[in-house]
C-alpha cells in the first residue's frame, strides 16, 4: 500500500480566501462611504485581516480599489454575455439585470461613476469592457437582422449612456420611478438599433428644410 495520498496544507488556500475577503470588504466600504473616506485601516478590519495583509495584496488603497473595479466589472460583463447568448427578449432582459445587478452591490457602482478620486481610469477600463461586449452583440444582431445596420461600436456607446443615466437617475437621485425609467430606457435602446429605415423617415422628415 502506498503513502496516503497528500492533503492541500490550509496556508495555500489562505491567500486566495483573504484577497476575497478584503475585496467584499472593500466592496461594502467603498459602497458606504466612498473611495476617499474609506481607509484600508476600516478594510482590514471588517475582512478580519491586518492592514500589512492589505498592503501586502493590492500595494495601495488605489490597489485595491483597482482590484475591486475588475472584478465588479467582470461580473457583471459575465451577465451581459450570459443574457446576449440567451435570446429571448435581451434588451429588457439586459436592462432588468443591469438595474438588479446595481441595486444587489449597493452604491459600489455609483461610487465608480460619480466620486471624483476614483481614477478616470478605472472608470473608463469598465466602461470599455461594457462597450466591447454590446458591440459584439450588436455587430452579430447587424448581421442577422435583428438589429439596424450601424456603426456597432457607436451604436454601444449610445446604448451604454442610457444604461448610466437611468441607473443614476434610479440609483443615484432615488427616483421612485423605476419601472418608468426601465421602459422608457428600453424604448431609447429599441430606437438606437431597431432594424428600421430610421435614415429614410429622418430623410423625409427633414428634406427641403421641412420643419414640424
Amino acid at each position: 500500500m502506498g503513502p496516503p495520498p497528500e492533503k492541500t496544507p490550509r496556508f495555500r488556500r489562505a491567500p486566495n480566501e483573504k484577497r476575497a475577503r478584503i475585496i467584499g470588504a472593500a466592496h461594502e466600504l467603498f459602497s458606504r462611504d466612498g473611495y476617499g473616506a474609506a481607509t484600508t485601516a476600516e478594510i482590514a478590519k471588517l475582512a478580519s485581516v491586518s492592514e500589512g495583509t492589505v498592503f501586502h495584496h493590492f500595494r495601495s488603497k488605489e490597489g485595491l480599489l483597482r482590484a475591486a473595479a475588475a472584478q465588479y466589472g467582470q461580473e457583471l460583463v459575465e451577465m451581459v454575455l450570459e443574457i446576449r447568448d440567451s435570446g429571448g427578449a435581451p434588451i429588457e432582459q439586459m436592462l432588468e439585470s443591469i438595474v438588479g445587478f446595481i441595486g444587489e452591490r449597493g452604491r459600489f457602482g455609483l461610487v465608480l461613476m460619480r466620486d471624483t478620486r476614483v481614477p478616470a481610469e478605472v472608470r473608463s477600463d469598465i466602461q470599455r469592457s461594457i462597450v466591447g461586449v454590446l458591440s459584439g452583440w450588436i455587430g452579430s444582431g447587424a448581421r442577422n437582422g435583428s438589429v439596424r445596420d450601424l456603426d456597432p461600436e457607436i451604436g454601444a456607446e449610445f446604448a451604454f449612456a442610457v444604461f448610466e443615466t437611468m441607473l443614476e437617475s434610479i440609483h443615484g437621485a432615488g427616483s421612485k420611478k423605476t419601472e418608468s425609467y426601465l421602459r422608457e430606457a428600453t424604448y431609447a435602446i429599441r430606437g438606437i438599433l431597431a432594424p428600421e429605415l430610421r435614415d429614410e423617415r429622418l430623410g423625409v422628415r427633414y428634406a427641403d428644410g421641412a420643419r414640424d
